[in-house]
Order: structure tokens, then C-alpha cells, then sequence
């Protein structure tokens, strides 16, 4: 991206809506907000608290790209594309991308270039996904930090035994009623969560250590972050904008 150039970047996510303006290699305005049941309006609503109506070039990635990109005339990437891209804007080097998101995980192996080398996308299930943790905090009672908060400060870890997230929120119910800890649960759901990611990152990595990132709303649970690092033995970089990857990609493709 030159120092002049401009462009904007679109993440119509299943759950929340995330838009970067980006002007010589960085940020210059950022928004986010519930994408909700009409993604072209929460678009475009994005698009003007960023851009103002100044016509900058717009690319659209997420799972309402192809929406938005109709009826806005935005160039239109795929998820695994914008994210490679974000994530290598952000950090120099990186190797391994995972994102959790509300709907779908992602983990991307870029090549020393930057490059998309190999990737596994889970978007049939909720297990594993930011939908999945709403359901868990949602049969414990809790909020986000809440449950964040006792996942990382339980002693013991209740196993759970459901790899369906429906079957799982059923799972906790039952176990609540027969007394297991709270915190125990929120510690089981999030252990399940890293124990999956872990294993799609060694089908990937084949036994090797790459420089990380870990993006998504997944990554603001420090719980998932650092039990995820204990599975796999990586150390995760975890960047500011955590949510604005795929949009920052988007964007910076645009640019380039």
C-alpha cells in the first residue's frame, strides 16, 4: 500500500459487522456494530461512520460479502484471503493465522511470503465457534468476563462430552443440576474449544512452530488464549484490533 492510497474494508460477519478505513499503510477510522437481520443497512451505516460518503474503493469479505457486494458494487474476497492478508499487515513474519469467530474457525498456514499454503475452515458446526461460547455463558448465567474470569480461575475442569453445541448447552443444564461446579463448566467448555483448535493446528503445522496470531472475538477470552498456548506449546500474538482483521485485509487487497 503507498503512502496515498486509500481503501476500505468490509467484514459482514455472521454476528458483528466491522469496517477499517485504511490511508497509507494504516488505520485512519475503524466501526463495528451488530450486523443483525439486514446486512447491506448495517453496511452501509459502517461505511458512513468511516467513510463519510467520500467514495473511497470498498471491499467487502465475511460471510455477507457477496450481499453487500451486489448491492453496494464492492469488490468482494474470500474470508481465508482477507484474513491471510490482515493478519500479515499486522504482524511481520507470521506464519499461522487462527481465528474464532461467531459462526465459523479458521486456521491458515501462510507461506514465507505471505502466501495461503493450506487452511481448515469449520463453518457447519457451532462447536468451536463464538456461537458456542454464547451458548455455555448462556446455561451458566454468565457474562463474558464472568465466564472468561472462571474459566481461567477454576481448579478442576469438567469434561464435556457433547461435540454438538446444542447437545452441549443440554450437557451443562443437567450438570448444573447435579451440583458440578460453575466454574468447573465454563473451564470444560473452554478446554473442549482449545483441544479442537489444537488439533487443526497440528494437521496443519505437521509437527512444526510458526509465529502466530490468534484473532476473532475468541481471542479476547485470555482463558481460550492461554489454554490454547498450553495444548499447542505456540506462543499467540494476540493484535489490538482483534476483530478488524478480515476488514484491514480486505482493505489493504483493495489498495494494493
Amino acid at each position: 500500500m503507498t503512502e496515498t492510497a486509500a481503501a476500505v474494508g468490509l467484514d459482514v460477519g455472521s454476528t458483528a459487522t466491522k469496517g477499517v478505513l485504511m490511508q497509507g499503510g494504516r488505520v485512519a477510522a475503524e466501526h463495528m456494530e451488530a450486523t443483525g437481520h439486514d446486512p447491506v443497512e448495517t453496511a452501509r451505516r459502517v461505511l458512513e461512520k468511516i467513510d463519510g460518503g467520500r467514495g473511497t474503493a470498498v471491499s467487502a469479505t465475511g460471510y455477507g460479502r457477496h450481499l453487500v457486494g451486489d448491492v453496494l458494487g464492492c469488490a468482494v474476497l474470500t474470508e481465508i484471503r482477507a484474513h491471510a492478508a490482515g493478519a500479515r499487515a499486522l504482524m511481520e513474519g507470521v506464519r499461522l493465522v487462527i481465528d474464532v469467530g461467531g459462526q465459523d474457525t479458521k486456521v491458515i498456514l501462510l507461506d514465507e511470503a505471505g502466501g495461503v499454503e493450506d487452511f481448515l475452515l469449520n463453518d457447519r458446526c457451532a462447536s468451536g465457534t463464538g456461537r458456542f461460547i454464547e451458548m455455555l455463558r448462556d446455561a451458566l448465567g454468565m457474562t463474558f468476563e464472568e465466564f472468561d474470569d472462571a474459566a481461567a480461575g477454576a481448579e478442576e475442569e469438567a469434561r464435556l462430552t457433547s461435540t454438538c453445541a446444542v447437545f452441549a448447552q443440554s450437557e451443562v443444564t443437567g450438570l448444573i443440576a447435579a451440583g458440578e461446579k460453575r466454574s468447573a463448566l465454563a473451564r470444560g467448555g473452554v478446554g473442549s474449544i482449545a483441544r479442537r483448535l489444537a488439533a487443526e493446528i497440528g494437521r496443519l503445522s505437521r509437527g512444526k512452530s510458526y509465529p502466530a496470531m490468534f484473532c476473532g472475538g475468541g481471542a479476547e477470552l485470555k482463558s481460550l488464549r492461554r489454554m490454547l498456548e498450553r495444548e499447542t506449546g505456540l506462543e499467540t500474538n494476540v493484535p489490538d484490533r482483534v476483530r478488524y482483521v478480515g476488514a484491514i485485509g480486505a482493505a489493504f487487497c483493495r489498495a494494493t
